[in-house]
């Protein structure tokens, strides 16, 4: 791997990172950019950084669909880089059979084995910066989402709280 391939891998995941591609006004349209990179025949690869997302960030009620709607818009986004894909290589290589034919415990060591590569980093960090402003899984931990539209927590019950002991 060559210095500009990573400096220029870094620099992608840092513009996803802290573009949040999946809020505000660009987040539509590249998740629709994402969906058709998957109908273009990468379905493979989209199952298989699917079920890495669940085993990075496991939420047992979220659908394998919302990983892949993510992971699938950082692909679309970082088309020209094969960074974020190359993880599945990377993963199919640790074993004897494809990361998706082996069990979870093979899986996992699949993962250790590659943890401290350039592609996964990119992957965890596409997960952590966007898995928690998905609609979706604001649902499955119970977050309202975003109170501003609605002039903010104060007035919305967060200063009720009946199970302290009054202040003397």
């Amino acid at each position: 791997m060559s210095d500009s391939n990573t400096s220029r891998r870094r620099f992608i995941v840092a513009a996803i990172t802290f573009s949040g591609v999946t809020a505000g006004t660009f987040g539509p349209a590249a998740l629709r950019f994402g969906s058709a990179w998957a109908q273009s025949g990468n379905d493979g690869a989209s199952d298989a950084l699917a079920r890495l997302g669940r085993l990075l960030l496991p939420h047992d009620d979220l659908a394998d669909d919302v990983y892949a709607e993510l992971l699938n818009g950082a692909l679309a986004t970082a088309a020209d880089d094969t960074s974020l894909s190359d993880v599945e290589t990377l993963l199919n290589a640790q074993q004897s059979a494809d990361f998706m034919d082996i069990d979870e415990d093979g899986q996992l060591s699949a993962m250790r084995a590659i943890e401290g590569d350039d592609s996964f980093v990119a992957v965890l960090n596409v997960l952590k910066a966007q898995l928690y402003d998905h609609p979706a899984v604001w649902k499955v931990i119970n977050y309202e989402g975003p109170s501003y539209q609605n002039g903010g927590y104060l007035n919305r019950g967060a200063g009720e709280i009946d199970w302290l002991p009054e202040a003397d």
